[in-house]
């Protein structure tokens, strides 16, 4: 069990870190955060501070790998524009809005309905006050407004569930979100979910206003978000690998999502990622 997970970390240091180059400072840190230190303050990206806790594995991405969403995050450098609205939807720890919001005079809304995440969310603006440009939204999105029941037995990976559950949460429809801006870049990562959560905003997906999604694209139903989403004018980005005398090119970020932009079609190499 122990060597499984080992060879297990082994593999996500080689996609999201440094590689063999760096393998054994990652394994120091696993150590570290495993048996000598059950909570860490590191600064991570402009000097933001960043919590690393034992038992809660998402917060340990920074830790281990600095930023793993490379390709989506040297996206939002690009085009992340002053005063956008960016929809953090399934925040889980806010890696992306915390990013942003230490980066780009934008505003982000955590959409994270999950009460240990809030938690930590909450933990995270607070040690970087950052009330004023991370906005917590404790309630799930989908495709009509009421109660629904959450998993809690799947660490990061906790999701809707049709069966009962300890967990009941609520949940909005994004087109009803009255009091809020609507958003500029919306990024959807909620285990399956993401279909659920766009027809309930197909007003929004209608708003010019908004320019960008980052969907997870692992879903055995994301053809038809794929589907739903050119149908309002979106266009999947394409990742070219950036090898000598490679000429491979995809669709699905190493991180396992697709990159929408309105009515534009883009190439993105992944040497601009690094």
């Amino acid at each position: 069990m122990i060597f499984s997970k080992l060879v297990r970390l082994i593999r996500l240091n080689k996609q999201y870190g440094a590689g063999f180059s760096g393998l054994g400072i990652f394994l120091w840190k696993v150590f570290a955060i495993h048996f000598i230190y059950k909570e860490r303050i590191i600064f991570w990206n402009s000097n933001l501070k960043w919590i690393v806790h034992r038992d809660f594995q998402s917060s340990k991405n920074p830790w281990y790998y600095h930023i793993s969403e490379k390709t989506e995050f040297a996206l939002l450098s690009k085009e992340l524009k002053a005063g956008d609205i960016f929809y953090d939807v399934g925040a889980n720890a806010g890696l992306y809005s915390f990013w942003i919001a230490a980066h780009h005079p934008v505003q982000c809304y955590l959409f994270e309905p999950n009460p240990r995440h809030q938690n930590f969310i909450r933990r995270m603006i607070q040690l970087n006050q950052l009330e004023q440009k991370c906005i917590l939204q404790p309630f799930a999105l989908g495709e009509e407004n009421g109660m629904k029941f959450l998993t809690l037995d799947k660490d990061v990976n906790n999701k809707i569930s049709d069966q009962p559950t300890n967990l009941v949460i609520e949940m909005r429809r994004m087109d009803d979100l009255i009091e809020l801006p609507r958003p500029s870049i919306l990024k959807l990562d909620t285990e399956g979910y993401e279909r659920m959560i766009l027809q309930g905003g197909l007003q929004v997906l209608a708003n010019e206003i908004l320019r960008i999604i980052i969907i997870e694209s692992v879903d055995i139903h994301f053809e038809k978000c794929h589907e739903l989403l050119r149908s309002f004018g979106f266009e999947r980005m394409m990742i070219r690998e950036n090898r000598p005398g490679s000429k491979d090119a995809f669709y699905t970020t190493p991180s396992g999502n697709t990159i929408y932009l309105r009515n534009e079609k883009a190439i993105l190499s992944d040497q601009q990622t690094r």
